[in-house]
């Protein structure tokens, strides 16, 4: 990944991490006409969808970028921690 694709991901992780503060830390779900949509705290939400389509990259990174607090995800790919791990690292234990 060059400089520029670093810095566009930067962006747009402190964008979704600002939206997120004022939003009290609801589960990001994405953007539609009226800006990003979050669903409330205390919700959970269920992603399905075929291999590829965007549900690590668009929805599961950056909710656990975002967490105010323990974060369990999961894979069959190690691509949510490789991408995740290190910010993460810094709030607490990572596995």
């Amino acid at each position: 990944m060059d400089q520029s694709s670093n810095d566009g991901l930067r962006s747009a992780h402190a964008i979704v991490l600002a939206v997120a503060r004022l939003r009290d830390y609801g589960i990001y779900l994405g953007v539609d006409d009226h800006g990003v949509v979050f669903a409330p705290r205390q919700h959970c939400a269920l992603v399905l969808g075929p291999p590829r389509a965007g549900k690590s990259s668009a929805l599961a990174i950056p909710n656990i970028l975002c967490a105010n607090g323990s974060v369990l995800a999961v894979s069959t790919k190690r691509d949510l921690l490789l991408a995740t791990g290190k910010a993460r690292s810094h709030v607490g234990p990572t596995m």
